[in-house]
């Protein structure tokens, strides 16, 4: 076995992550919502099929938000309705800021469990904007609740306490999980929704299904947009139950095996066994030996592991070579969340600058089916020989980049900036198989879909919608009936194209 100790992350991934995020760009129609926010401060929905950038546009309020509260930082709460989204931004679950539990119980029961957590009560009363991402997955009954204790702890009648709510979501992607055999309420039906809620906001300009390495001949560029524009019009049609003939002729068509160059396409899976399944199964058919890569973790909270739980870097990554990953986070402007690559070598970074070194030379060194890379506080080999993965990945402007992969952070904050959990990882997953859930959110160049599986509203609109474009995604068992609406989301949203939901209150 290895143990080797871990040290900083890479001073250039810092660098080129920074420079990334500076020089993001807000379309006319995002910038308008954090005017809204940071500006106006309104109490703000906003919404939009998948892709057109809702994730865009709250880092760009957090970012405002937390330049303006540096001093008070505690001013913002940053949650997100489940653990995963929650790692995501980098904030906590909302059940957890809210220091309520599973949030059973009666409003004065929830209260009274709130006085009696003195960081909970002191976080509820000094808070000035609540940020709630993926608000759909919020049940209705939950809302009000959180609504009504709001009030109660900041002795104050105004809807929420007088807190600036931003919310955000999509209501035809995955909905609220019901509390046993009920069924949820979905939050946009609360009673206090429309007094809490001042302005709610409907995004249609859709990034994701877009091409991004156009040719600079007119007549090819035409083409391309002309099919993007045609997969987005598909998808919107998928998104609110329709399914039309050309599109059900369209998506039987795409059937089809997917691969390009060594890059297979990810399979979407409703079940996490399911891709546990998938991508062990290819991990053993590989030859070679395994390294695996085990997190280091830390923070101040005492139950970090559970604070950890979601979050999307594993505890511990096995690798082989010719593994195909999928990164895990934003490196540059072409290395970014959801690219996915394949596993060419492992070495050292004094090892990975030196052009004579010949990768054969990995295997000779190794006696040891398993190769275990620790992070933490053990003795071992020097910073300069740990072996970490070099990764080929096919980018979309048509040039194959290789990196080395080196540590990464995970945290989950309080807005005092305290950091309560912490996880160094290598920024990468297997990407052979994911489950829709953790697929929510990501980008994928090539996707395979098996709608037999699904079988909740809203499931297979988000798998399908992972694709950035038509000829990257391979559709099988395709039956109308497996695409799945709730006919409230439905009506919900024909009253915000008709403007009802526009001017709030």
């Amino acid at each position: 076995m290895e143990d080797v100790v871990v040290q900083g992350e890479s001073e250039v991934v810092r660098q080129v992550g920074s420079r990334r995020a500076e020089g993001t760009m807000l379309s006319f129609e995002q910038q308008s919502i954090v005017e809204l926010v940071v500006g106006k401060k309104k109490s703000v929905f906003f919404t939009g099929s998948a892709g057109t950038g809702k994730t865009v546009v709250l880092r760009a309020i957090v970012d405002s938000l937390r330049r303006i509260h540096a001093k008070d930082p505690e001013r913002v709460a940053i949650t997100a309705s489940t653990g995963l989204a929650a790692c995501s931004i980098g904030g906590s679950t909302l059940h957890r800021y809210a220091g309520i539990g599973l949030g059973s119980g009666s409003v004065a029961e929830l209260v009274k469990k709130i006085r009696m957590d003195r960081k909970a009560l002191g976080r509820w009363r000094k808070c000035e904007v609540l940020i709630i991402d993926e608000i759909s997955m919020v049940d209705g009954v939950l809302f009000d609740k959180l609504e009504s204790i709001s009030r109660v702890l900041r002795r104050n009648s105004l809807p929420f306490g007088g807190i600036q709510l931003v919310a955000t979501g999509d209501f035809f992607q995955l909905p609220p999980v019901g509390r046993g055999s009920s069924n949820p309420t979905f939050v946009f039906d609360a009673e206090s929704w429309a007094t809490s809620i001042h302005r709610t906001v409907l995004l249609t300009s859709v990034f994701r299904q877009r091409d991004h390495g156009m040719s600079s001949c007119f007549g090819v560029w035409r083409s391309i947009l002309l099919t993007s524009i045609a997969f987005a019009s598909m998808l919107d049609e998928l998104r609110v139950g329709v399914v039309t003939a050309k599109t059900e002729g369209c998506l039987r068509r795409l059937d089809r095996p997917l691969v390009k160059g060594c890059i297979q396409a990810t399979e979407l899976f409703p079940t996490r066994r399911q891709v546990d399944f998938a991508n062990a199964t290819k991990m053993r058919g590989l030859s070679g030996r395994t390294m695996v890569y085990v997190a280091d973790e830390g923070g101040k909270a005492p139950n970090v592991a559970s604070l950890l739980e979601h979050c999307m870097a594993p505890r511990s990554l096995e690798l082989k070579l010719g593994a195909q990953v999928m990164l895990i986070k934003n490196l540059d402007e072409t290395l970014v969340n959801g690219v996915v690559g394949t596993v060419r070598d492992f070495r050292s970074e004094s090892s990975y600058e030196d052009d004579d070194y010949e990768s054969e030379q990995f295997a000779n060194e190794i006696g040891e089916e398993f190769v275990e890379v620790k992070r933490g506080r053990h003795q071992g080999m020097p910073h300069a020989a740990k072996r970490w993965p070099v990764v080929v990945f096919p980018t979309r402007d048509g040039v194959d980049k290789e990196i080395l992969c080196m540590p990464e952070d995970w945290k989950v904050e309080q807005p005092a900036g305290v950091v309560q959990a912490c996880r160094r990882q290598v920024p990468l997953i297997l990407a052979w198989a994911l489950s829709i859930h953790k697929a929510q959110g990501q980008t994928l160049d090539l996707v395979k879909v098996d709608l037999e599986g699904t079988f909740e509203t809203g499931q297979a609109y988000v798998a399908l919608s992972r694709a950035t474009t038509i000829d990257g995604l391979w559709v099988r068992n395709f039956q109308p009936g497996r695409i799945k609406v709730s006919s409230r989301v439905v009506e919900f949203y024909r009253s915000l194209q008709r403007g009802s939901g526009d001017d709030g209150h």
